[in-house]
């Protein structure tokens, strides 16, 4: 069965250690068409050209909380696209672990922020957290896993996913009294 290529989106996310211990993570999106076309407005696009290219970046401390945020329309199909960005400052303050993706649905959720800049708090809250700890752990061994931030780290973890289960055999294996625990103690 032959295909023929219409559409591309490329998501990109990059986590960066800042020179006084914080984090950045900068997510970019951009939608690309293979064919030429006209815009709402009537512009026109030609083929390759972005129709969407979006910027969100957040600066994250070491404890997962979110101390600044900026949004970027960089290509939008409309000019108005890009008055959304100034609500996105709404993440500050939150912390990306357990109910961060329901809080974010709460804030941003249809005419109250733009689809695609949504989108990339996903993928940036994952990019945080590979940044964040693969930093922490840098040069540790299996032991340092039981040091008091490394637990209290573990414990942030325990029912975020399958593999992290309360129940399942990496946190039962590891971590099985932090399964009990209270996650917001």
């Amino acid at each position: 069965m032959s295909r023929q290529l219409l559409h591309a989106r490329s998501v990109e996310c990059r986590g960066y250690l800042c020179e006084d211990g914080e984090y950045e993570i900068e997510a970019r999106l951009i939608d690309r068409k293979t064919a030429d076309a006209t815009m709402i407005d009537g512009r026109r696009l030609p083929a390759g050209e972005p129709w969407h290219e979006m910027m969100l970046t957040l600066r994250v401390d070491r404890n997962f909380v979110i101390r600044a945020a900026a949004a970027t329309t960089i290509h939008a199909p409309v000019t108005p696209c890009s008055e959304i960005a100034p609500v996105y400052q709404r993440l500050v303050g939150l912390r990306i672990g357990r109910g961060f993706g329901a809080r974010v649905r709460e804030l941003f959720s249809g005419p109250a922020g733009c689809t695609h800049l949504t989108e990339l708090i996903g993928p940036l809250a994952t990019t945080a957290y590979q940044t964040i700890t693969g930093h922490l752990l840098e040069g540790r061994s299996t032991q340092d896993w039981q040091r008091p931030e490394m637990r209290r780290f573990a414990r942030s973890l325990v029912d975020s996913c399958h593999v992290w289960r309360g129940e399942g055999p990496t946190v039962q294996a590891h971590y099985a009294d932090l399964a009990e625990d209270d996650p917001s103690a």
